[in-house]
């Protein structure tokens, strides 16, 4: 009966023409078709469901696509992005930390955005707890910082901790705080349990 639900719903968000284009590729190798990619978003917005449960189920769907989006435009596994989201935020798209944290992501505008960008959100900070920007906005900084570092190691130091902090330790070898094993070890978990669904 659920997963019936569930092809409803997928069949909606396609008849409604609200399905994004399938990329091209998943990371830096592996190819994608649109029925994967399809059934990659079902299943992340079914490990959504226990998760987020005052969500609405399309709501849940339409996450999935948002990560597979971003993740993809931004070479990024989208598992890796749900692991982000599960240590920032345990998937409450509400959360806010006492440094100014919003959202899934726990996005820092100031740490983000410039100042003109600041000041066009200026009167919409409530657009940080929408999960489609808050989603876009965290997956794009991840992708700069591991440019910026070549080390997804790092560049997760640097996505809670600040890059210039990390950028102080000058260290030739990837970065491993507390935080970075807590998302690889989920990012891990993710990977496996993942595996067995495609």
């Amino acid at each position: 009966m659920r997963k019936t639900i569930w092809l409803l719903c997928l069949a909606l968000v396609c008849t409604q023409g609200l399905r994004p284009t399938a990329p091209s590729s998943i990371g830096a190798s592996d190819s994608i078709d649109l029925y994967r990619y399809d059934e990659m978003a079902f299943h992340i917005a079914q490990f959504l469901e226990p998760r987020m449960r005052d969500t609405p189920q399309l709501e849940r769907l339409n996450i999935g696509q948002w990560i597979l989006d971003k993740s993809y435009e931004n070479n990024l596994d989208p598992l890796l992005v749900l692991a982000v989201i599960q240590v920032e935020s345990t998937f409450d798209d509400c959360a806010y930390s006492r440094f100014g944290a919003k959202g899934l992501m726990q996005v820092m505008p100031r740490r983000i955005l410039t100042k003109e960008e600041l000041a066009k959100y200026a009167f919409n900070h409530h657009i940080f707890y929408e999960p489609q920007w808050n989603i876009s906005f965290g997956v794009d900084y991840l992708a700069s910082l591991v440019d910026r570092f070549g080390s997804l190691e790092t560049a997760l130091a640097a996505y809670n901790a600040g890059p210039t902090r990390v950028s102080r330790l000058k260290s030739e070898q990837p970065v491993r705080t507390r935080y970075v094993r807590k998302v690889m070890y989920r990012y891990a978990r993710l990977q496996k349990r993942f595996s067995t669904r495609t």
